[in-house]
C-alpha cells in the first residue's frame, strides 16, 4: 500500500516565527542541536515563497516517530533561531473518521476487516461503543470511530465509504471526526505546594524561597504563591499554598514524588519537604481545566 509508505499522523511538527533569514539547514541545525537525545528528523521542509524567493516564516519537519515528534516539540518550542523564539507544536491531520449506521452486531473485528475487504486500509484502532442495555449485551450503539495510520489513509476511506451504497449489508455514513486529544494531566509540569507558613506567604521573598527548595528537583520557571487580599475571610492555612511549575514534566514528578505525605498509601517512605518547619502538601497540579 503506498499511502502507507508517506509519514504517520503526529510524526510532523509545525515550526512558526522563522526569521526570513533562516535557511533549510538552520532548521535542521537548530532541530539537531535543541532536541539532544531525540531522533534527527527524517525531513525538513522550509516553505518558501516563489515570488520573493523568501521563506514565509514556518517549516514542517518530519521524525521517525510519533514518540520522537513529541519530544522534539517539547524540547524546542520557544527556543530560538537568530534570537527569535519559534512556535513549535505537532502538526494536526484529518485521520480518525467517523462511521455511522454500522449493523449492530457486527463485532469490531469483523467491522475493521470489512473495511480492509473495501480498500480501507491503515486501521490504526476502532472505537464501538457498547450498547449499555443489559438486554442487548452483544450489541454496539451502531457507530465508531477510526484512526487512519496517516491523513491520505483516512481520505481513501472517507472517499469510499461516501461513495459505497453499501457496507456490511447497511448505507453508512461516514464523515471527519475531531482527533482524539490525550488526557491533559498527562502534560501538567507544575505541583501544586500546600500548608505553607503563613510568615512565608507574607514574605515578598517566597517566591525565590520555593523556588530554591524546590530547584533540586529540577529547572524551576516560575513559582506562583497565592497572596490573600486584605480582609479576605478565607485567609486560613489551606488558603496558604503556591504553585511551582518547572521546565520538564519529568522534574515536576520527582517533586510530587518526594512530596508524598506518609499517610499515603503509595508513598515511598523519607522525609517529608519542609520549609521554616513545616511539612508540604506537594502534589502534581490539576490542569487549567479541573483548577
Amino acid at each position: 500500500d503506498d499511502l502507507l509508505k508517506k509519514p504517520a499522523h503526529s510524526c510532523e511538527l509545525f515550526l512558526g516565527g522563522i526569521p526570513k533569514s533562516a535557511s533549510e539547514a538552520d532548521v535542521r541545525a537548530f532541530c539537531d542541536d535543541g532536541a539532544e537525545g531525540v531522533a534527527s528528523p527524517s525531513s525538513v521542509q522550509l516553505v518558501i515563497d516563489t515570488a520573493t524567493g523568501q521563506n514565509r516564516g514556518y517549516a514542517f519537519v518530519a521524525y521517525p516517530s510519533r514518540e520522537d515528534a513529541a519530544a522534539a516539540a517539547e524540547k524546542l518550542n520557544e527556543k530560538a533561531i537568530e534570537d527569535k523564539k519559534i512556535r513549535v507544536s505537532v502538526k494536526q491531520t484529518k485521520h480518525r473518521v467517523f462511521i455511522g449506521n454500522v449493523d449492530r452486531m457486527k463485532t469490531r473485528a469483523e467491522v475493521i476487516q470489512g473495511l480492509r475487504d473495501a480498500g480501507c486500509g491503515g486501521v490504526e484502532k476502532l472505537e464501538m461503543p457498547k450498547n449499555r442495555n443489559p438486554a442487548y449485551p452483544s450489541q454496539t450503539k451502531g457507530f465508531g470511530f477510526a484512526d487512519f495510520y496517516n491523513a491520505s489513509c483516512a481520505e481513501r476511506a472517507m472517499k469510499i465509504l461516501s461513495e459505497s451504497r453499501l457496507f456490511l449489508g447497511r448505507p453508512v455514513t461516514a464523515r471527519w471526526a475531531d482527533p482524539k486529544l490525550p488526557d491533559p494531566s498527562t502534560t501538567v509540569k507544575s505541583v501544586y505546594v500546600g500548608n505553607l507558613p503563613p510568615s512565608l506567604v507574607a514574605d515578598e521573598g517566597g517566591e525565590e524561597k520555593l523556588k530554591a527548595l524546590f530547584g533540586k528537583y529540577g529547572d524551576v520557571e516560575t513559582v506562583f504563591v497565592y497572596k490573600p487580599r486584605p480582609g479576605d475571610a478565607s485567609a486560613s492555612a489551606k488558603r496558604n499554598f503556591a504553585f511551582v511549575h518547572y521546565a520538564s514534566r519529568e522534574s515536576a514528578l520527582a517533586a510530587a514524588e518526594a512530596g508524598k505525605r506518609s499517610d499515603d498509601a503509595d508513598a515511598t517512605p523519607s522525609a517529608p519537604i519542609e520549609i521554616d518547619g513545616c511539612a508540604l502538601d506537594v502534589t502534581m497540579a490539576k490542569p487549567m481545566k479541573d483548577q
